[in-house]
C-alpha cells in the first residue's frame, strides 16, 4: 500500500513540475523571452529621436579625479616648501591662485591667514616655500584657492602637532546616477567650506575638457547643501548616447575657480 502511495505522490509531482515549467515558458502559444540580469536598464530610446536620451547609471570612466593637489614638508622652524599640481590648462598668475598657512586643523574662512603667497608664474605645476615663519608644536594647514579669494581655497595639507610631513586633501566630483534628463554628482571639499555660501557651482561640459571663460558649457548650477560634502543634481539635460561628458566642481563664482573634474562616456 504504502509503494503504491509513494507512486501515485511521485506521478502527482512530476505533473506539477511540467506544468509550472510549462506556465514560465509559454503564454498564449509564444514563448516568453528570458532578459539576462546585464541588459536591464540599458539605453532607451527617444520614439523621436534614435540618437538622445538615456537611461543606464553605468558609465564608462576617463582620467575621472582629476583635482587640485598639495605636498610638502617643514624644512625648520621658519621655513615649509611646498609643490603643487593644479589642472590642465590652468595659469595660476592670469587666474590668481594662491597657498596660504593658517594655524589649526581645517582652513578658517572667515579669518585672515598666518601668511599668503600670490603664485606668479604661469605653469599648471610648481612649487613654493614659506620663510622667515615661527613654527611652533601646534598644528597647521596649508590652504590652495582661487581669484584672489580665502573662500575659494580647495586643496589643503595639513601638518599634525610635532609632524613635518603634510597629510593632503583635495577637494573632488563624481558622477553617480544619470538619467534621461539629469546627472547626480557627489562632491568632496575642505572641511569649514559652506558650499552655498561660497558661491560654488558645478558645470557640465560636453567632450574631455571644459574652459576656464565658461565657453561651450552646456549648464552650470550653484551648490545648495551648505555642506562640505554631499550630492547635487543638474536638470534638464539632453544626454546623447556614446558621448563624452565633463562635469567640474567651481569652488568660487569665477568660471576659473574649477577645482575639480570627472570626464565620463554614456552607453
Amino acid at each position: 500500500m504504502q509503494k503504491n502511495n509513494r507512486k501515485k505522490y511521485e506521478s502527482l509531482l512530476a505533473m506539477s513540475l511540467a506544468s509550472i515549467m510549462l506556465l514560465a515558458f509559454t503564454y498564449s502559444n509564444e514563448a516568453i523571452e528570458l532578459i539576462p540580469k546585464s541588459n536591464i536598464s540599458k539605453v532607451v530610446l527617444s520614439p523621436s529621436d534614435s540618437t538622445k536620451i538615456i537611461l543606464n547609471t553605468a558609465i564608462t570612466e576617463y582620467n575621472a579625479a582629476q583635482n587640485i593637489q598639495l605636498s610638502g614638508k617643514i624644512i625648520s622652524g621658519k621655513i615649509i616648501a611646498l609643490e603643487y599640481k593644479t589642472l590642465s590648462n590652468n595659469n595660476p598668475k592670469k587666474n590668481k591662485n594662491w597657498i596660504a598657512i593658517w594655524q589649526g586643523s581645517q582652513i578658517h574662512y572667515a579669518e585672515k591667514p598666518l601668511r599668503k603667497i600670490l603664485i606668479t608664474n604661469n605653469n599648471q605645476d610648481g612649487g613654493l616655500a614659506f620663510d622667515s615663519l615661527v613654527i611652533r608644536n601646534l598644528q597647521y594647514i596649508v590652504g590652495y584657492g582661487s581669484s584672489d579669494s580665502i573662500s575659494t581655497a580647495s586643496s589643503t595639507l595639513y601638518f599634525q602637532k610635532g609632524s613635518t610631513i603634510g597629510i593632503p586633501f583635495s577637494t573632488s566630483i563624481k558622477v553617480i546616477d544619470i538619467g534621461p534628463n539629469y546627472i547626480i554628482s557627489r562632491f568632496t571639499t575642505p572641511l569649514g567650506n559652506t558650499p552655498k555660501d561660497n558661491d560654488n557651482w558645478i558645470g557640465i561640459w560636453k567632450g574631455k575638457t571644459f574652459s576656464y571663460d565658461g565657453s561651450d558649457i552646456i549648464k552650470r548650477v550653484k551648490v545648495q547643501p551648505n555642506v562640505a560634502s554631499g550630492l547635487a543634481a543638474i536638470n534638464d539635460l539632453t544626454l546623447e548616447r556614446q558621448t563624452w561628458y565633463t562635469v567640474v566642481y567651481g569652488s568660487g563664482q569665477s568660471w576659473s575657480d574649477v577645482s575639480a573634474t570627472f570626464t565620463f562616456q554614456t552607453k
